[in-house]
């Protein structure tokens, strides 16, 4: 690839392994859903199957900065954000825009880099708002042990809590 092919790669948010011959099924990360459970819960469209998968997943190998009560957030919100490749420390903003009965929401890094991500309906976009508020997600958390994980997840390294700018387009 030529210099200026890989910076288009690049910039377009493709993964450089993917120019390299690395396969997709090798590159998606070890804490993310299977694509088609994803493509099922944004489409609003699960089964019991998909539910026990999410539910196994979820308490085997979900993200560290997602909540582990189920009560708190749900499995097709997990599931759903497990697409999104780090945590809240390196997101600068969220946008939320309503496209038809779906909402489109987009994580932009800091680094420029960013993912989208199909929820099917609002209650899911207000219970991805509520994590994103700092006091309710100390509630949800159910243990000291997750509490303080979900701080060391969700706070800057100087304990700070982590800020960025959420955008919502349409009618919330």
């Amino acid at each position: 690839m030529t210099p200026a092919q890989v910076r288009s790669y690049y910039e377009r948010g493709e993964d450089l392994r993917r120019g390299r011959g690395v396969h997709e099924q090798e590159i998606r990360p070890r804490y993310q859903a299977r694509a088609d459970v994803i493509t099922r819960y944004s489409e609003g469209i699960s089964s019991t199957v998909d539910d026990r998968y999410a539910a196994t997943w979820r308490r085997r190998s979900a993200p560290a900065w997602i909540p582990r009560n189920r009560a708190a957030v749900s499995d097709e919100l997990a599931v759903i954000l497990s697409q999104v490749s780090s945590g809240p420390k390196n997101w600068r903003r969220i946008e939320a825009r309503q496209d038809g009965g779906y909402w489109r929401v987009t994580v932009h890094y800091k680094i420029g880099y960013q993912r989208e991500l199909l929820f099917p309906d609002r209650d899911l976009l207000e219970e991805f708002g509520r994590m994103l508020n700092q006091h309710s997600r100390a509630a949800m958390a159910t243990t000291d042990a997750e509490r303080r994980r979900l701080e060391r997840q969700w706070n800057t390294a100087s304990g700070k809590p982590t800020s960025f700018k959420v955008d919502v387009y349409g009618s919330p």
